[in-house]
């Protein structure tokens, strides 16, 4: 494995990998002057991948309660459908979670005419959706760190129904920012169930430093209780900062490789900066242990 597999900006990578054994790629779109949102990249093989050859919302086909600031989508097939979760900010003026459906990963995207989770009081952003035996959940997080005075930001899970669009219970919270190196937030939760333990990967710290860093809990139970590993599993590393907000999918060797973003060296664009360094796609084969380890690459 050689990174970045995808040296363009590419935060908040989710793979797909879909009914024919190809893999969709799936971004952030970062900057709200790009008219078309959160292309899509495909791969054979996880590490080379192609040019954009698609959005999910091509320009003129953003939902109609959504202004700006497309982040974290993620696709997921759900019997028949194609069903992709994503953060949008809402006209009330609250980051909001959205999800859209599609016959073909290549749209159209059908919207639903109005957010999944929205709260004017306070953002949620980072949807993840774990597919059980038991169910469908739903996992998120809360922009309570933007809140002032900033609080605690708790990682959420709330069952769905069967199709995925509405909710069939009331929000969990299963933790929150308590542990020293997670500073002032953890986000963008994502779900793996090994050997009948549920661990939960996570993004902690603040996304603009060498100290943004990749977590993980584990439970019997898609709800938890949660365990926090005491250390974070992935943090900066020789020529990459701040690793984090991935997403975990079989290789075609059968193994577990996490898909995640991270900035170049020192190149990291500070919140409120006009630089535009990239924040680039890189992976890393997930070894199981008592806690999983993630191997790093040049």
């Amino acid at each position: 494995m050689k990174n970045p597999i995808v040296a363009d900006n590419c935060p908040d990578p989710c793979v797909t990998r879909m009914r024919d054994g190809t893999y969709v790629l799936a971004c952030t779109t970062n900057y709200d002057e790009e008219p078309d949102k959160f292309p899509l990249r495909r791969s054979q093989d996880l590490v080379t991948w192609s040019a954009p050859f698609a959005h999910i919302f091509p320009r003129g086909r953003t939902p109609s309660w959504a202004t700006g600031d497309f982040w974290a989508p993620e696709i997921h097939i759900i019997g028949d459908a194609l069903v992709c979760y994503f953060t949008a900010r809402h006209t009330c003026g609250q980051l909001a979670l959205g999800v859209v459906t599609a016959v073909a990963v290549e749209g159209p995207w059908t919207e639903r005419g109005e957010p999944l989770v929205v709260d004017p009081a306070v953002g949620w952003i980072d949807a993840h959706l774990l597919q059980d035996p038991s169910g469908l959940y739903l996992y998120y997080k809360g922009d309570h760190n933007a809140l002032r005075p900033r609080q605690p930001t708790p990682i959420v899970v709330r069952k769905l129904a069967v199709d995925g669009l509405s909710f069939a219970g009331e929000p969990t919270t299963l933790f929150v920012n308590d542990r020293p190196w997670e500073s002032k937030v953890v986000e963008g939760p994502w779900v793996v169930v090994r050997d009948r333990t549920y661990y939960l990967f996570y993004a902690a710290g603040e996304y603009d430093t060498r100290g943004y860093c990749t977590g993980v809990a584990r439970a019997s139970a898609p709800m938890g209780p949660f365990e926090k590993c005491p250390q974070p599993v992935l943090t900066s590393h020789d020529e990459w900062s701040g690793p984090g907000h991935g997403c975990v999918v079989s290789g075609p060797d059968g193994d577990d490789w996490f898909v995640y973003h991270a900035w170049h060296g020192d190149k990291i664009v500070k919140h409120g900066s006009s630089e535009r360094w990239p924040r680039m796609a890189l992976a890393g084969r997930v070894r199981w242990g008592e806690w999983p380890t993630i191997e790093t690459y040049p």
